[in-house]
């Protein structure tokens, strides 16, 4: 799996592409801890090339939305593709957060 951040329109991007699993989340959890370390106030997720997650990874992204949450933050998601997208829709974690298909409206502040 490979993992880009990067900070655009003032907001923090984090982009995954291949499989985010067991094995690699440690990575994201790197990744997520700078988020929660900073004042961006809006992370989005692109997850256009996320090919597979599974449980921990899940984990990882739901404990990202709640710690936002707790300090006013917001994480939203764009993109969502395949049998990820399945699986969001079957854990209703696309009720939880919002979803885009719009860059612009995913990077609004």
């Amino acid at each position: 799996m490979a993992i880009e951040s990067r900070i655009e329109n003032q907001v923090e991007v984090l982009s995954f592409r291949g499989t985010l699993n067991a094995q690699n989340v440690s990575e994201v959890k790197s990744h997520i801890e700078k988020i929660l370390a900073g004042n961006r106030r809006i992370a989005v997720l692109d997850l256009e090339n996320l090919e597979e997650i599974d449980s921990s990874g899940i984990g990882a992204i739901v404990s990202l939305l709640k710690r936002m949450r707790m300090q006013k933050r917001d994480v939203r998601i764009f993109r969502l593709r395949g049998t990820v997208k399945k699986l969001f829709e079957l854990l209703r974690i696309d009720k939880s957060m919002e979803v885009f298909e719009d860059w612009q409206k995913a990077t609004l502040l």
